[in-house]
C-alpha cells in the first residue's frame, strides 16, 4: 500500500506492460530517466490544490519541474500529499526558495481563487502564476505526454507516488489526478519561453 509501483514491477513483475487507456506507461519514463539534471535555467512548483485534510481528502498536488538549455524538461521533485490549505502553500513555498524557482504555478478552478492570497499571506514578493483549465484533463495532457514519447521529459531517480498516479490514470475514470495535473501544469509553464537565456543565472 506504501509502496504501489515496487510492488507492481518487483512483486508482479508487471515492468513495462501498458495498462489500457493510460497515457503513460512504466516504460515510457523508466527509458529516460537520469539520476542527475543539467544546468537548468527556468525552475518552477507547481500547486494543485485541495481545500482541506481531513483522511478522505484529495491530494494537493506540488511538482517542481525545470528546463535545461537544450530544451528538456526534468522532474525533480514530487511533495504532493493531504494538506491544509496553509499547509500546501507553505510547502510550494518552501521548494520555491529552496530551488530558486522563477515562478508557483496554481490553478484557480473550483474556487482556487484563495491560492494566491494564501500564498501572500506566507510570504510576500512571490511570483504566483495562475491558470485556467478550460479544457479536460486528458486534452492538457497530450501535449506533455508527447514530450515523453520523443524523449524530451526525464525524471530525476525515482519518483514513486507521482509515477504511479501516471501509470495508473485513465482519463475519465477513477480519481482526480492531482499529481499528473501539478506536472501537466509544471511543464506547461516551462514551455512558453520567451526569455532571454543568456541573462538567467545557472542552477
Amino acid at each position: 500500500e506504501r509502496k504501489p509501483r515496487t510492488y507492481k514491477v518487483k512483486g508482479l513483475g508487471l515492468f513495462g506492460r501498458d495498462k489500457e487507456g493510460a497515457l503513460w506507461s512504466d516504460k515510457l519514463i523508466d527509458q529516460y530517466r537520469v539520476k542527475f539534471h543539467p544546468d537548468l535555467y527556468r525552475l518552477c512548483v507547481a500547486l494543485d490544490s485541495s481545500a482541506s485534510n481531513k483522511k478522505d481528502s484529495d491530494e494537493a498536488g506540488i511538482i517542481v519541474a525545470g528546463k535545461s538549455y537544450d530544451g528538456h524538461y526534468y522532474v525533480l521533485h514530487d511533495a504532493s500529499g493531504i494538506y491544509s490549505p496553509n499547509e500546501q502553500g507553505s510547502e510550494a513555498i518552501h521548494l520555491y526558495n529552496n530551488t530558486n524557482a522563477d515562478a508557483i504555478v496554481v490553478e484557480k478552478n473550483n474556487g482556487g481563487d484563495w491560492i494566491p492570497t494564501v500564498l501572500n499571506d506566507i510570504q510576500t514578493g512571490l511570483n504566483i502564476q495562475t491558470v485556467w483549465a478550460s479544457r479536460g484533463k486528458a486534452v492538457r495532457a497530450e501535449p506533455i505526454v508527447n514530450l515523453y514519447e520523443r524523449g524530451f521529459v526525464h525524471h530525476v531517480n525515482i519518483l514513486e507516488d507521482l509515477e504511479t498516479e501516471m501509470t495508473e490514470w485513465i482519463p475519465k475514470e477513477g480519481d482526480s489526478p492531482n499529481r499528473v495535473d501539478a506536472l501537466v501544469w509544471a511543464i506547461t509553464y516551462l514551455m512558453d519561453d520567451h526569455e532571454d537565456k543568456t541573462e538567467l543565472v545557472e542552477r
